[in-house]
């Protein structure tokens, strides 16, 4: 009889451990899913720096060509004069304007950056937290196998026990 309450005892941690294993296994998938979503979200923060990047090198190249013009009509004979300052200062104007771009997809860019890495940063807590808790599952893996075998040993000595007593019958 106590030998028996022991052995349900030991069945009973079984099925809890063998609960808190499951637990962890879930908590586990759902880290390797919250993984994979900053992964996909570091792709995107890369994805959107290089368009931001290749939009600033159109825009240094839109100003480069802007600069070019504005040189070439102030050469012009003095019959255009008028003509070449007028379209100069527009091409300032516009000059100023891609500045201001170039300027503001520069900040895009440093806040990129900043968000990639704290993408990284919550990467590797993820990836820490996910760690710890394939360690637990393995524990408790580790403890289920030591209880299946106390319990099997205490089943094989009830089992003795029962003989005994039917062969002492």
């Amino acid at each position: 009889s106590g030998k028996e309450n022991e052995i349900q005892m030991l069945k009973c941690s079984k099925k809890e451990s063998d609960q808190r294993i499951e637990d962890y296994k879930l908590k586990a998938a759902e880290f390797e899913q919250l993984l994979a979503d900053r992964d996909n979200e570091l792709l995107e923060l890369r994805t959107s720096k290089l368009s931001l990047e290749q939009s600033l090198a159109e825009s240094e190249t839109r100003l480069h060509e802007a600069e070019m013009s504005s040189r070439e009509r102030a050469i012009d004979a003095k019959t255009q004069l008028n003509i070449a300052e007028a379209n100069m200062k527009a091409l300032e104007l516009e000059t100023r304007r891609q500045s201001a771009t170039v300027n503001k997809l520069k900040d895009s860019i440093q806040a990129s950056r900043e968000a990639e890495s704290i993408a990284r940063s919550r990467s590797t807590d993820i990836r820490s937290q996910l760690d710890k808790s394939q360690a637990t599952v393995k524990a408790l893996e580790l403890e289920n196998r030591q209880c299946a075998v106390k319990c099997r040993k205490l089943e094989d000595s009830l089992d003795t026990m029962e003989k005994q007593k039917r062969t002492s019958e």
